[in-house]
């Protein structure tokens, strides 16, 4: 009850579709959020709390598929071509 969802991160510009009874019962709300828009403080802030749940591991970002840097090319291709659900992260 009175939960919220924000979205942070670029969502390569799926739609959603949702039926706001899912929202209006439980008084819950949905919130996006565009982090280069806020002061540089904030962001530098923001980051900072970021990383530190990622080290401890409280949240963990889901990777849709692993390349390494030399196939940067293909790396972007399955990005445009297959729209994955997830990070595509590039390895050294």
């Amino acid at each position: 009850m009175g939960g919220s969802l924000t979205t942070l991160g670029y969502s390569a510009s799926r739609k959603a579709a949702i039926d706001v009874t899912d929202l209006i019962v439980p008084q819950a709300s949905i919130r996006g959020l565009n982090m280069f828009r806020q002061p540089q403080a904030t962001v530098t802030d923001d980051w900072k709390a970021i990383f530190s749940l990622l080290q401890s591991g409280a949240i963990k970002p889901i990777v849709a598929k692993t390349f390494p840097l030399a196939e940067a090319a293909n790396a972007l291709r399955y990005l445009v071509e297959g729209r994955p659900f997830g990070r595509v992260v590039l390895t050294i």
